[in-house]
């Protein structure tokens, strides 16, 4: 085994956005400030709602637009922040190894 594959661990199975919502919950929102934290769980709820069941390779930008048009008809500068979460959360899907790149960068 080389010294590189025991520093680094594989990435889990995440085979669905809301098992990858679930790992950034877990380990990044935490180190948000209390409020942020308090708002990205909130925030990923809807997330989950809509994206949870979808693999994470399959999404695309498209996707992400009809999301903000979805909830932008309600609450448009929620869907902004929401959607700033999924950026943070694709960015650290890239490091996890899990997805090539971020949909949400358009």
């Amino acid at each position: 085994m080389s010294k590189w594959s025991a520093i680094i661990d594989r990435p889990e199975a995440i085979y669905s956005m809301g098992i990858l919502l679930d790992r950034y919950l877990a380990e990044i929102a935490p180190q948000k400030a209390h409020n942020t934290y308090k708002d990205n769980i909130r925030y990923i709820q809807n997330l989950k709602t809509a994206f949870g069941e979808m693999r994470p390779t399959e999404i695309t930008p498209v996707d992400i637009y009809q999301y903000l048009d979805v909830r932008g008809e309600t609450a448009k500068s929620a869907a902004n922040r929401e959607k700033e979460v999924l950026s943070h959360v694709f960015t650290m899907g890239v490091r996890w190894g899990i997805v090539q790149d971020n949909p949400c960068r358009f």
